[in-house]
């Protein structure tokens, strides 16, 4: 049988030319991040102040690296901690016109050389909520005042969701949130960079599973982007687990075959956070007073 002559001459061009100068570019694969270590987690601060009560977000300064934000779970107002090394809290930041319902998670992103914060009020136990909303400021100074707010009301295709996990790509502030469940793969849902703040549905781009066998070495309490982007981290009470995106772009990130790390002994683990300059891991746990740990990315 003859072969179809856009074959016939594909063929002919690989060997001779097929009369003209063709070629074959093979495009080079993207390097994959460097494979990596993680150091025992250690205690590296305890947060004493009365206010900070059920550490449930964790997030490092975009701008300072002497600064890291938290703030409570549900039951609290709509308000995050700037916690100093020293374990103190040096502001207590409220968020104007925000009223507050079960914020999970934080996040930090610098857009356009400006620093933002993100509050994720995303909880969902009872998986009743129509919509959650993440609200992003601008990283306020020593004053703590925050002058606006922006909200993004997010809404799920397949029906409420209970997630803790809130993370921000950077450099262009592009969302994910993850699935808190056990027994079943968590979905990862994603708001496309560009969005402006106002009501969106967000997209199920794919789904996770970590863990054994247990339900709390299963269940996704926090989550982050390392700073130069190629990496996301996710939690559970009971680990922590590193994903890579090879080329540095967030497609697909859940596809890759993540690192376990160990996480310290804590009484209800559920913020995680990578410092600014992507050489640490910062976890935290509910409880008063707050411990919050480090492990050394090597």
């Amino acid at each position: 049988m003859k072969a179809p002559l856009a074959v016939a001459c594909f063929a002919l061009a690989l060997a001779a030319g097929c009369g003209t100068e063709a070629q074959v570019r093979v495009q080079p694969r993207p390097a994959a991040p460097r494979e990596r270590s993680f150091g025992n987690p250690e205690l590296f601060l305890v947060v004493r102040d009365q206010r900070v009560k059920e550490s449930s977000g964790l997030a490092a300064s975009p701008s300072a690296g002497d600064w890291l934000y938290t703030h409570n779970d549900s039951g609290d107002a709509a308000r995050v901690f700037r916690i100093g090394m020293d374990g103190k809290v040096l502001a207590e930041i409220g968020l104007p016109g925000v009223t507050a319902r079960d914020c999970e998670d934080m996040a930090s992103a610098t857009l356009g050389g400006v620093p933002y914060l993100y509050l994720g009020d995303i909880g969902d136990n009872e998986r009743r909520r129509d919509s959650v909303f993440v609200h992003r400021f601008r990283e306020p100074g020593a004053d703590g005042r925050v002058s606006r707010v922006e909200t993004f009301e997010l809404v799920y295709p397949d029906g409420p969701r209970d997630a803790e996990a809130l993370m921000a790509w950077p450099g262009n502030g592009e969302l994910f949130l993850v699935e808190k469940t056990h027994g079943r793969p968590s979905g990862v849902y994603r708001l496309p960079a560009g969005a402006k703040p106002g009501r969106h549905t967000l997209r199920r781009v794919g789904e996770v599973r970590v863990g054994g066998d247990l339900a709390e070495a299963q269940m996704i309490t926090g989550g982050d982007v390392s700073p130069d982007g190629p990496r996301v981290v996710l939690r559970t009470y009971l680990g922590a687990y590193e994903f890579s995106a090879p080329d540095g772009r967030s497609d697909g990130w859940w596809l890759s075959k993540p690192t376990k790390i160990r996480t310290g002994l804590e009484l209800q683990g559920e913020a995680i956070a990578y410092s600014r300059d992507g050489k640490w891991l910062f976890t935290s746990s509910e409880g008063s007073p707050c411990p919050i740990q480090r492990i050394a990315i090597r």
